[in-house]
């Protein structure tokens, strides 16, 4: 199955707009790359939109994803984030590439990884109980840059059933 992901951005201060489009691994930006939204656009589709068929193709799959980032996937600890429990995987000191999973719900709750560059990054999924987007997404997803918080997403809106057009997908 393809994993298909687009964000696009926009501010009413400004006719600039950009978009960063992500199809089976495969990025595409239209405009200006915002490399925050990347990092969100990336992280989002391979943790939130995986699927790979079955559970246990789908299961490998993140698997691999998360090594790819650096997380030791045989490491796991507990930890709070955000006032609730999750399990890390990874190694649990601070600045290591880690995953982190709400126990009572077991959801994407933050990953934390370094780029190519050496930059750290850490995605973090908030508040999957909001009724503007369901338990199917969190309402909020942040993404810090070396402890900085550079872009928060949150979804006012949201429609799990809409249907998108493929050209918004294609190179």
């Amino acid at each position: 199955m393809k994993r298909r992901c687009r964000f696009d951005v926009s501010s009413p201060e400004s006719s600039n707009k950009s978009a960063t489009v992500l199809v089976s691994g495969r990025k595409r930006v239209e405009g200006k790359e915002l490399t925050a939204v990347s990092a969100l656009v990336a992280q989002v589709c391979a943790l939130l939109a995986q699927d790979a068929g079955s559970v246990q193709d789908t299961k490998l799959a993140l698997e691999q994803y998360l090594q790819g980032l650096g997380i030791d996937t045989k490491r796991t600890s507990l930890a709070r984030f955000g006032g609730e429990v999750a399990y890390v995987l990874g190694d649990p000191a601070e600045g290591k590439p880690q995953f982190w999973v709400y126990k009572d719900a077991f959801r994407a709750a933050r990953v934390r990884y370094n780029d190519t560059a050496g930059t750290a990054w850490d995605v973090r999924f908030v508040d999957y109980t909001a009724p503007a987007t369901g338990d199917w997404m969190p309402r909020t997803v942040e993404v810090w840059r070396a402890g900085q918080r550079v872009v928060r997403f949150t979804a006012l809106k949201a429609d799990n059933r809409s249907a998108v057009s493929d050209k918004l997908f294609t190179p």
